[in-house]
């Protein structure tokens, strides 16, 4: 058993994450991934995040303007 950032993480004799295992970080992974956060003065959810960063980045390789790159701190 290795220990991540508090976490438990399970293998198996074959070096795969026990089903248990990927059962509760998947659901550790939606819940912060549905949880609100500030991001340029205003509540986000990190999908929200990722979309308008997407858009962004087309935009800056369609010259209309700036990519800001935003860091997730988990």
């Amino acid at each position: 058993m290795l220990q991540c950032r508090g976490f438990a993480l399970d293998f198996d004799k074959e070096g795969r994450l026990r089903a248990a295992c990927r059962i509760k970080l998947a659901t550790a992974f939606q819940k912060q991934w549905r949880r609100a956060m500030h991001w340029r003065g205003k509540m986000r959810a990190p999908a929200e995040i990722l979309e308008l960063q997407v858009a962004a980045l087309k935009n800056t390789f369609l010259g209309r303007g700036q990519y800001s790159a935003f860091r997730f701190r988990w």
